[in-house]
């Protein structure tokens, strides 16, 4: 199991601040489950479903109006996270896309020498 602790802010208006808290479990060869929650409160928890791939993994969390459905991909030096929202329609939107870049951490690294 692993989770992920999300902050940022909406680029069309600094003071739009969201957090999310996301944690997944499974097998790396195995069907994979999550937990999705966020700052919109109790009402939007989600559970996902997903899969790994060669390259990291997808899990999709469905909603009543819709389901999101978040890709993850791992490389060496970034893992990129794009979500896509396909609604009842069947139409699929660019919901949103994150990247994060590996760097050192010398906090760590102290912790690791004790």
């Amino acid at each position: 199991m692993f989770s992920v602790d999300i902050q940022s802010q909406a680029k069309a208006n600094p003071q739009d601040d969201y957090a999310a808290h996301l944690v997944f479990g499974g097998a790396l060869s195995e069907a994979l489950i999550g937990i999705w929650t966020d700052s919109f409160g109790g009402a939007y928890i989600a559970t996902g479903h997903g899969a790994t791939r060669r390259d990291g993994f997808d899990m999709a969390y469905r909603y009543p109006d819709s389901t999101f459905v978040n890709r993850w991909t791992v490389t060496k030096a970034r893992i990129a996270w794009d979500i896509v929202m396909s609604g009842k329609d069947g139409k699929i939107k660019p919901f949103a896309a994150y990247i994060f870049h590996r760097h050192s951490c010398d906090h760590a690294r102290e912790l690791l020498k004790t």
